[in-house]
């Protein structure tokens, strides 16, 4: 004799396969991140070992039969200790100058150098801190819309002069990248100061907006 349905057993079904779908979602959430960074350290390391520990190493296997990881790794960090040594005294301080105003003059390279040149010397320098100084909501690019951007100039003289009133210079960052977009000079009370850091300004701009102050 078939034993009638049980109601409660069909309204357990679906809260079973939600509570799988909550732990798969959650194995995700934790998993990738992981995975990810772990692939990119790898990437990382074979690259930078790759600059010269393959060179090396394989010398190294046709003339003694064997290898050294993490060889090219060492000297690449040295090789970079090197340069910055050389940058920082009078030397480098001459001739890097040198260098750069030669790449400006190169086609494709003059376009490329300069951006790259900026993202790195705000991540790694104290530039940062004089490029950006606050993190403010502009209204732009029309009278109740608000853009983010950054102020690069608090008060612009030539400006101020020309306009007869105190604005900004603030630079409309473009997602993904912060050190994009429009260059606008605004009224002081067209303006919103956040109360963001400069990197949590930055991470805002680069997620797009998914990675949010309170986040």
């Amino acid at each position: 004799m078939n034993r009638p349905p049980n109601p409660a057993e069909n309204h357990e079904q679906p809260k079973r396969w939600r509570r799988l779908r909550r732990y798969f979602v959650a194995g995700i959430v934790t998993l990738v991140p992981v995975w990810l960074t772990g692939a990119i350290l790898v990437a990382l390391f074979n690259f930078a070992d790759g600059l010269l520990g393959k060179y090396i190493n394989s010398y190294l296997l046709k003339a003694h039969g064997f290898s050294v990881p993490g060889l090219g790794l060492a000297l690449t960090l040295l090789l970079v200790l090197l340069v910055g040594f050389a940058a920082s005294n009078f030397i480098g301080r001459k001739m890097f100058p040198f260098i750069e105003r030669a790449f400006s003059k190169l086609p494709i390279i003059r376009q490329v150098y300069p951006s790259i040149r900026q993202i790195v010397n705000f991540f790694f320098s104290k530039e940062r801190k004089i490029a950006f100084r606050k993190v403010v909501l502009a209204e732009y690019p029309s009278p109740g819309l608000w853009s983010i951007g950054f102020v690069t100039h608090e008060k612009p003289g030539h400006m101020i002069r020309k306009l007869g009133k105190e604005v900004y210079c603030i630079l409309i960052s473009t997602p993904p990248s912060p050190f994009s977009g429009p260059l606008i000079f605004l009224p002081k009370e067209k303006v919103v100061f956040l109360d963001l850091t400069i990197e949590q300004g930055v991470k805002l701009v680069v997620s797009g907006g998914v990675l949010t102050p309170d986040e």
